[in-house]
């Protein structure tokens, strides 16, 4: 299903955007992975299916979460573009100015195994400190999700 929105560019000529409101894939089932003319659009919600195949050392794939409040910012990222793989943790604490950071880089993206969605089920696994994400729940106002870190 898709609805229209209109933008107006610096020229002043208006142009049409699509939304998004059904899951679609990224890129079609061809050997190439070519972009997908459907999944071209936005969406207030995640939709897009990051299906691409081949072109090794050329993809990025990331998934990045901030969670904070009055008290407390906590962030972390597990990313791969193939040839590397680097994953971060912060946590702040406001009151007290605690700072914790881990970084860890592997090669090849070794231990990252993020979900085609931004919202499914990722993690890395290491020497150094585990992150699991698991995601429960359809994304909406409201959601809850559950994570886990262990630090070795």
């Amino acid at each position: 299903m898709y609805q229209s929105i209109n933008l107006k560019y610096n020229s002043g000529e208006r142009k049409r955007e699509k939304e998004i409101f059904d899951q679609v894939d990224l890129c079609d089932t061809s050997p190439n992975s070519e972009l997908n003319e459907n999944s071209i659009g936005f969406s207030r919600f995640p939709k897009h299916n990051c299906n691409i195949q081949g072109h090794y050392f050329r993809k990025k794939k990331w998934n990045y979460w901030c969670i904070m409040n009055e008290d407390y910012l906590f962030a972390f990222a597990i990313s791969s573009v193939d040839y590397i793989g680097v994953v971060f943790v912060y946590f702040y604490e406001r009151k007290t100015k605690l700072f914790y950071e881990k970084t860890t880089i592997t090669p090849f993206g070794y231990g990252c195994n993020l979900h085609p969605s931004s919202i499914g089920d990722l993690s890395f696994n290491s020497k150094s400190f585990s992150i699991q994400m698991l995601h429960g729940f359809e994304f909406k106002p409201g959601f809850s999700f559950s994570f886990f870190f262990l630090f070795h």
